[in-house]
């Protein structure tokens, strides 16, 4: 079946985490993953959340969540393909 990934990121200074822990963090890039996804996330696999420093000084949070949603495979597909219908050349 195929699957699309849903992915969403956000990045907080050193301040931002130390004010509101990184337990906001997760929740925050939990809530984007859920406004951006476009769907229900209905047919996800399990959704993960990582939490990184970066070198500079910030710290990111990505979720991703895999999808089996007919219609955001369709959406996906259409976006990969050029203005003919046929995949964009890599």
């Amino acid at each position: 079946m195929p699957e699309v990934v849903h992915v969403a990121r956000t990045a907080w200074s050193t301040d931002q985490v130390a004010d509101r822990g990184l337990a906001a963090l997760r929740q925050t890039v939990l809530d984007d993953l859920i406004r951006e996804a476009h769907c229900s996330l209905n047919g996800t696999g399990d959704v993960s959340i990582t939490i990184e420093p970066t070198e500079w000084g910030m710290t990111t949070g990505r979720a991703r969540a895999r999808c089996s949603d007919p219609l955001c495979v369709d959406l996906a597909t259409a976006h990969r393909a050029g203005p003919s219908g046929e995949p964009k050349p890599q």
